[in-house]
C-alpha cells in the first residue's frame, strides 16, 4: 500500500523549466505547496513556486535542503544522479522507482530491463573498443547509431553510420566510454504511450499519439488519436501496462515506441514523469499528463482517462513566438500556452498550442496555411 499525501503538504520538485512550471501548477491546484530546485534564480517556475532551493540538481547540500523542506519528492530532469535520491530516502519519500532514474543514466541498463520483461526493442551489441564495432556493425546493419551507454551533456553522444567508411568517426567515442551499437528501425509511425500508477496496482493509460520529431529530438508536432490499427493498439497497450507492472509503477511513465510498416512494434525509449508530447492533455483529456502524475505519486485514485475531443498539439520555439500570438484574435479553438520566458533564443522552446478538433486533416491545412512553422503537416496512415 503506497503512502498517501494530503493537500497541504509540500511536493518538492528537482529541475525548474517548463514541465516543472506545468506540474507545480498542477498540484497548487490540487491544494499542495510547491518548492523547487534549480540553479537559476528565474527560471520558469520560479514564480509559481513557493519557494526555491538554488542550487544546481546535482548538488548534495541543496537536495538535502528540498528534502528537508518537503514531504515528498519528484524530478523534471533525467540527469539528476540517482545515489543523490537513494540517500535522500531517509529523509522524504521518493514515490518513483528508483531505477527509473537509472535508467535515464545507463542506456545499456534500460535495454537489459526491457530484454528481462520480454519486450520487443531494437537489436543492438555492446562496444567497448574498435575492433568490438569493427565485428559487430555487420550483423547490426546500415544504417546504425552508435550512442555511449551513459548520456553526455553538451557533448555529442549519438553517432549515426551509413557506411563502413563512417567507423573513423567513432574512435573518438569509443574511446571515451563504453557504447552501444543499435540497429536504426526504418518505421512509418512513432508513437507515445503514457501510463500512469499509484503504487496499489492501480494503472490509467492515455490515448496512444501519433508524433513527429525535429532532428534534435524534441516533438514538433503532437497528433491524438494516433491512427494505429485496432490489434496493433491492443497490443502496444499490453506492452505498455506490462512494463508498468514490471516496475511498479507510482507516478507517470511514457513509452515512446517505433511501429514499421508491416505493423512490428518496437519499444524506442522509456521517460518518467511528464513527457513533452502529452501536453495536449491540459485540454484533450478529463486528465492532465501533471495531475495523473501527481495523483500517482500521492496515493491517489486513478480514474480511466478519456480522449474529450481529438488534438493536434504543436510547440512553439522562441523565433515563432510572436507569429503564434498574432493568432490569437482569429482562431477560437487554438489553446495557447506560453511559459514566461522573457528572454529567449529563437530554438528555445518557449509554450506549446493545442488545437481541439473534429477534423485532424482540416487542422492541419489550418496549420499550414499560417505559415508559421516551416515543416509541412501531413497525416502519416489512418487518423
Amino acid at each position: 500500500m503506497s503512502d498517501l499525501f494530503i493537500p497541504g503538504q509540500t511536493v518538492g520538485i528537482i529541475g525548474g523549466g517548463y514541465q516543472a512550471r506545468l506540474l507545480g501548477l498542477a498540484a497548487k491546484t490540487m491544494g499542495y505547496h510547491v518548492g523547487i530546485l534549480a540553479a537559476e534564480n528565474d527560471c520558469l517556475a520560479s514564480d509559481i513556486a513557493d519557494w526555491q532551493v538554488v542550487a544546481d540538481v546535482n548538488d548534495e547540500m541543496g537536495l538535502f535542503t528540498l528534502a528537508e523542506k518537503s514531504d515528498v519528492i519528484t524530478t523534471t530532469t533525467p540527469i539528476v544522479t540517482p545515489a543523490l535520491l537513494e540517500g535522500l530516502d531517509e529523509y522524504v519519500s521518493i514515490p518513483e522507482s528508483i531505477e527509473l532514474f537509472k535508467f535515464s543514466q545507463d542506456r545499456l541498463l534500460k535495454r537489459l530491463f526491457l530484454e528481462e520483461a520480454n519486450v520487443n526493442i531494437p537489436p543492438y551489441n555492446v562496444i567497448t573498443k574498435m575492433t568490438d564495432l569493427e565485428a559487430t556493425v555487420d550483423s547490426i546493419g546500415f544504417p546504425c547509431v552508435l550512442k555511449t551507454v551513459s548520456p553526455l551533456e553538451n557533448e555529442e553522444d549519438e553517432l549515426v553510420l551509413n557506411k563502413m567508411a563512417d567507423l573513423r568517426y567513432a574512435m573518438e567515442m569509443v574511446s571515451k566510454q563504453t557504447c552501444i551499437l543499435e540497429a536504426m528501425i526504418p518505421f512509418e509511425k512513432e508513437i507515445i504511450v503514457s501510463i500512469a500508477g499509484n503504487g496499489n496496482g492501480e494503472y490509467t493509460i492515455f490515448p496512444l499519439v501519433d508524433v513527429s520529431l525535429n532532428s534534435d529530438n524534441r516533438t514538433f508536432r503532437s497528433i491524438v488519436p494516433a491512427g494505429i490499427a485496432g490489434e496493433i493498439k491492443t497490443e502496444i497497450k499490453r506492452v505498455v501496462q506490462l512494463i508498468a507492472e514490471t516496475l511498479s509503477l507510482q507516478g507517470l511513465l511514457t513509452v515512446e515506441l517505433l511501429i514499421t510498416e508491416h505493423g512490428l512494434i518496437y519499444v524506442h525509449d522509456l521517460q518518467h514523469g511528464p513527457h513533452h508530447g502529452g501536453n495536449y492533455t491540459l485540454e484533450g483529456t478529463n486528465l492532465s499528463q501533471y495531475e495523473a502524475h501527481l495523483r500517482g505519486l500521492f496515493g491517489w485514485k486513478l480514474p480511466e482517462i478519456e480522449l474529450i475531443k481529438p488534438a493536434v498539439s504543436q510547440e512553439i520555439i522562441g523565433d515563432k513566438m510572436v507569429d503564434t500570438i498574432s493568432c490569437i484574435p482569429f482562431y477560437a479553438n487554438w489553446y495557447h500556452h506560453y511559459y514566461g520566458r522573457s528572454s529567449f533564443n529563437p530554438n528555445e522552446i518557449v509554450g506549446h498550442v493545442t488545437i481541439l478538433t473534429d477534423s485532424i486533416s482540416t487542422t492541419l491545412e489550418e496549420l499550414n496555411k499560417t505559415q508559421i512553422w516551416d515543416k509541412p503537416f501531413q497525416i502519416k496512415g489512418e487518423n
